[in-house]
C-alpha cells in the first residue's frame, strides 16, 4: 500500500534584489559604461 503525501509547494520569491544593498553611487552608475578594461598588474 502505498501512501501518498500532498507534495510542498514551492516558494516562487526568487533571488533577493540585490538593488537595496548597492551603494547610491553604484546605483546611479549601473549599466551605463560603454567598455570594460581588463586591468594588469603592474599599470
Amino acid at each position: 500500500m502505498a501512501r501518498t503525501e500532498a507534495q510542498r509547494t514551492p516558494i516562487e520569491s526568487g533571488c533577493p534584489d540585490g538593488f537595496q544593498y548597492m551603494h547610491p553611487v553604484m546605483r546611479k552608475n549601473y549599466g551605463d559604461w560603454a567598455f570594460h578594461e581588463d586591468p594588469r598588474p603592474g599599470v
